[in-house]
């Protein structure tokens, strides 16, 4: 009889043991599978933007593009300016997405700051008068500072006609 239950409650510990040891294997499969999911939908988003940069060059690296921030036009055209702001959208909103998945430390914040670089001029000049602009420094204002200032050094203001 006392073997029994001797026996029994080796059978209920080794029961509980492995369900404990079944709770931390789901929970640690979540959260693998979540930061794969992330990493996933993370690579997805700067591959679409890539393309989009393939696909309008000059919106992607403003330097090369004849714009006017007076007038707001780019090459004379107040409809290409405004195509360009859109385009500025799109990268704020795939910056923001990134700096949500990644770490202060992570090349691809790193990758994120250089991209908004690009578009330090339109950046500074209309961070606070665009509402569009003003909505995002909200949320970046840190980033847009750090974009505006490496943008300044890499990509020095050019005599725009």
């Amino acid at each position: 009889m006392e073997f029994a239950i001797k026996a029994q409650v080796v059978v209920s510990i080794v029961f509980y043991v492995f369900g404990i040891g079944g709770v931390l294997v789901a929970f640690i499969s979540l959260w693998v599978n979540r930061r794969n999911q992330r990493e996933a939908n993370a690579r997805r988003a700067y591959l679409d933007y890539a393309r989009l940069g393939i696909e309008y060059p000059d919106f992607a690296f403003p330097p090369r593009m004849n714009i006017d921030l007076n007038m707001q036009t780019v090459n004379g055209s107040k409809q290409d300016f405004e195509r360009y702001e859109w385009f500025v959208s799109i990268t704020l909103a795939t910056v923001r997405f990134f700096l949500e998945l990644v770490s202060e430390t992570s090349m691809w914040r790193q990758m994120m700051i250089l991209q908004l670089a690009y578009h330090w001029e339109h950046l500074d000049r209309f961070r606070n008068e665009k509402e569009y602009l003003k909505r995002w420094a909200m949320e970046m204002n840190a980033e847009l500072d750090e974009a505006i200032a490496l943008g300044r050094r890499l990509y020095p203001r050019q005599q725009r006609t």
